[in-house]
């Protein structure tokens, strides 16, 4: 039986996973008060709503490396202004301050920038320029 329902996340906008096992069927949804954020955005998939539960599969595959590794969750986010799902490995700061400093950091090295940061709790998405999309 799979953890998680497609469905449910195209109705929330996304969501974070926590891997327990090499596949989405042993996986646990996370949150807390936690800033959730892309860490290797050079692994980053964009995908469709119709290509989503096909792209997820196929993305835990490729990733389960990294994935399984401490600290680290899969993020599924739907981008209402390209209309993508953004498939991401994703680490989390206990701190808005903390998150924001860590994204600051990797958006000066990578090619690839991050655009938000999510707090499940607080129900809270912030873009990096700083205005609060939600």
């Amino acid at each position: 039986m799979v953890a998680f329902d497609v469905g449910e996340i195209i109705k929330n906008g996304g969501t974070t996973l926590r891997l327990l096992g090499e596949n989405l069927s042993h996986s646990k949804e996370v949150g807390g008060d936690y800033w959730y954020f892309p860490l290797l955005l050079d692994r980053t998939l964009l995908v469709v709503e119709s290509q989503l539960s096909a792209e997820l599969e196929k993305f835990v595959l490729k990733n389960s490396a990294e994935l399984l590794k401490r600290g680290r969750y899969l993020g599924v986010w739907f981008n209402p202004k390209d209309e993508r799902y953004y498939l991401d490995i994703n680490v989390r700061d206990k701190t808005e301050v903390g998150a924001l400093k860590t994204v600051t950091d990797i958006n000066k090295s990578s090619s690839r920038k991050i655009l938000a940061i999510y707090n499940p709790t607080k129900d809270k998405i912030l873009s990096i320029g700083g205005a609060q999309m939600r």
